[in-house]
C-alpha cells in the first residue's frame, strides 16, 4: 500500500519516483498504529520504527 500511494499522491499521480519518496512513504504508512500492527507480530519487523535506508 505505502509504494501505491507514492504513485497516487493525493490524486496528483507521480510517473517517477525515487528511493527518498518511497522511504519516506513506507515511515508515514507505518506511523500509523492500525497500519502497523501486522509488523509488530513478527520478530523480524518488531523493531520497524528503528529502521533506515541502509537495511533496504
Amino acid at each position: 500500500m505505502p509504494l501505491l500511494l507514492v504513485f497516487y499522491n493525493d490524486g496528483n499521480i507521480n510517473l517517477k519516483i525515487d528511493g527518498e519518496t518511497i522511504f519516506q512513504s513506507f515511515k508515514e504508512f507505518y506511523a500509523k498504529p492500525s497500519n502497523a500492527v501486522d509488523l509488530l507480530r513478527h520478530k523480524s519487523t518488531k523493531e520497524y520504527k528503528d529502521f533506515d535506508k541502509r537495511i533496504f
